[in-house]
C-alpha cells in the first residue's frame, strides 16, 4: 500500500504560500507609502491654495484637499492584518507532530492572513484612489485660479 503523505503537495503549497505572503505585505507596504506621499503632496498645494485671491476657488482648492488628507489617513489608519500561528503555540502543541501536520497548521493560518490582507489591500487602493482624484481636482482648481488671476 502507498502512503499517500508521501505524495502531497504541501511543500509546493507551502512555499507558494509564503512568497505570496511576502508579496501581499510588500503590495501593503508600497500602498502606505503612495498614501503618505499623498498626504505630503497635500500639504504642498495647501500652501499654494492659501496664496489664492479668489475665494470660492480657495474654499473649494482647500476643501478637496482636506478630504483628500482624510481619505489617506482612513487608508493608513491601523486595522488587523491576520492571525498567524504565534510560535509558543507551535512550539507547545505540535511539536511532537509530523512536519506535515505543523506545515498544514501554519497554512490554514496563512490563508486567513492572506484574506485579510486582501481586504486590507482593496480599502488602501480604493482610498488612494479617491484621494488621488481629490489630489487632482485641487490641482486643477489652483490651476484655474492662476489662469484667472
Amino acid at each position: 500500500m502507498v502512503d499517500v503523505d508521501k505524495w502531497t503537495n504541501l511543500d509546493t503549497i507551502y512555499n507558494y504560500t509564503e512568497s505570496s505572503l511576502k508579496d501581499a505585505i510588500a503590495s501593503l507596504n508600497g500602498l502606505n507609502l503612495r498614501l503618505t506621499a499623498v498626504v505630503g503632496a497635500c500639504g504642498f498645494l495647501l500652501r499654494f491654495a492659501a496664496d489664492v485671491q479668489w475665494e470660492r476657488l480657495r474654499l473649494a482648492s482647500s476643501l478637496l484637499l482636506l478630504v483628500c488628507v482624510g481619505l489617506c489617513v482612513l487608508g493608513l489608519s491601523a486595522r488587523a492584518s491576520g492571525s498567524l500561528a504565534s510560535p509558543s503555540y507551535l512550539l507547545d502543541e505540535l511539536y511532537y507532530e509530523s512536519d506535515e501536520k505543523c506545515r498544514l497548521q501554519i497554512l490554514s493560518n496563512w490563508k486567513l492572513t492572506l484574506e485579510q490582507i486582501d481586504t486590507k489591500r482593496y480599502w488602501k487602493a480604493a482610498c488612494l484612489n479617491w484621494a488621488f482624484g481629490c489630489l487632482v481636482g485641487s490641482f486643477v482648481v489652483l490651476s484655474i485660479a492662476v489662469m484667472v488671476r
